[in-house]
């Protein structure tokens, strides 16, 4: 008989055992691509992981790699767009894991790629709800337990689609767009609750999604220019959230950051990153 899989839903992969004291932090999207590869540099950094997405056999086959790691995981097959199945997931992962100290709002999807009036409204509905309707409904089900402890951060992955013009992907840049104002909301009415959020812009990135795009009819036809871009490593984009997850980049709340910002010098300059309102969407207008 094959040994069982490392987690099943409500189930932790280290005896099924709550974690008091191990920061647990919970990313969607977590089977694949950014997603996978940030849930295992967190575990590498010593958070306990929930897993989301709605793919069974793939969050299974991600908390196989962090058993390996002696680090307890968790989790919960979900769609992220229907609030009673993100609800039952937050519940199941605090079953397994305790409180949540960190939500990382991955989850997405891309595809109405091509003119407004040529897209499918269904596949363009699908984009927006996937980045921003699932941002929102996971951030609303873990803040009232993160208020309650006052302590809790948020990272939600962007898209610099969400800022400059990015013809023929308008669910996913608006979508991205949402999500950038959310997290800006999020890091004024949180901040008095000992709560930040950030924004964390990957680039393009090799995932399974980003393959399956450009080799897509449609992409072809219309964004051709994806076969030729430069792709970011995943490991540079984990590591800035890991690193925003831990803490470590507490006063850039709010801020939209790149994995291949300096960071440190960042903080060395905060303030005038402040004074200035750096590093945020804006309307600059003549003087």
């Amino acid at each position: 008989m094959s040994d069982p899989p490392a987690a099943l839903d409500g189930q932790c992969s280290r005896q099924d055992r709550r974690n008091p004291g191990t920061a647990v932090a919970v990313v969607t999207g977590a089977g694949r691509g950014i997603g996978q590869a940030t849930a295992i540099a967190l575990a590498d950094s010593g958070f306990a992981v929930g897993l989301v997405a709605r793919t069974r056999e793939e969050l299974v086959a991600t908390a196989d790699q962090i058993a390996v790691r002696g680090t307890p995981a968790a989790v919960a097959v979900a769609d992220v767009t229907c609030h009673a199945s993100v609800r039952r997931a937050v519940e199941t992962l605090e079953g397994s894991l305790g409180d949540i100290d960190v939500l990382v709002n991955n989850a997405a999807t891309m595809r109405a790629v091509g003119p407004v009036w040529q897209v499918d409204p269904v596949d363009w509905w699908t984009d927006v709800q996937t980045s921003l309707v699932g941002a929102f409904l996971c951030s609303h089900e873990v803040i009232p337990g993160m208020i309650a402890r006052g302590r809790g951060r948020i990272v939600n992955v962007v898209s610099y689609a969400a800022v400059r013009p990015s013809p023929y992907q308008s669910a996913y840049a608006a979508a991205k767009a949402g999500l950038v104002s959310l997290t800006e909301d999020l890091a004024a009415s949180l901040r008095p609750h000992g709560l930040f959020a950030f924004a964390v812009a990957p680039g393009f990135t090799d995932t399974a999604m980003t393959r399956s795009l450009v080799h897509s009819a449609a992409a072809k036809r219309w964004m051709p220019e994806l076969a030729r871009r430069e792709s970011v490593p995943a490991q540079q984009s984990t590591a800035l959230i890991t690193w925003l997850a831990t803490g470590s980049g507490d006063e850039l709340n709010g801020r939209l950051l790149h994995p291949l910002d300096d960071v440190e010098d960042l903080l060395v300059h905060v303030d005038r990153v402040r004074d200035l309102d750096l590093y945020v969407p804006r309307i600059r207008r003549l003087e």
